[in-house]
């Protein structure tokens, strides 16, 4: 009775992690698949140096461009109360049912739109209460 006991638990416990693991896997195989189609430019299938120096240069571009419209002090990068302030215009674009979360079909537009939040969702929570604190 105890080993089964301790096996469920142990299962219950361990199962969760293994879902995220696999959505984790699945969300970097669609990104790749995605740098994959945009940037492979000759269509063999594998991005070359040339094709991975182009995709390099397209995110510094895009992240360039979103600390440009951001960075309201102008010192070239983005402080706490900046990035509370790209987020939550980001927020107010694309929540559309307006829950104060991004769901996947809200994610996807943002993408699609080429305007996709380049700080990290979990840390928003911690930007924000630092930034009304400071």
């Amino acid at each position: 009775m105890k080993t089964t006991t301790i096996i469920l638990t142990i299962a219950t416990l361990y199962v969760p992690t293994l879902i995220q693991a696999e959505e984790k896997k699945n969300c970097a195989a669609k990104k790749r698949a995605a740098a994959l189609e945009k940037f492979d430019a000759d269509g063999n299938g594998e991005l070359s140096e040339e094709e991975k120096n182009a995709a390099k240069a397209a995110m510094a571009k895009r992240k360039a461009a979103f600390i440009a419209k951001y960075d309201t002090n102008g010192d070239g990068k983005l402080d706490q109360k900046e990035r509370v302030a790209a987020k939550a215009a980001h927020m107010a674009k694309y929540d559309t049912n307006s829950d104060g979360k991004l769901s996947e079909e809200e994610r996807k537009a943002a993408r699609d739109a080429g305007d996709g939040f380049l700080g990290k969702p979990h840390k928003a929570k911690k930007l924000k209460k630092k930034a009304a604190n400071s």
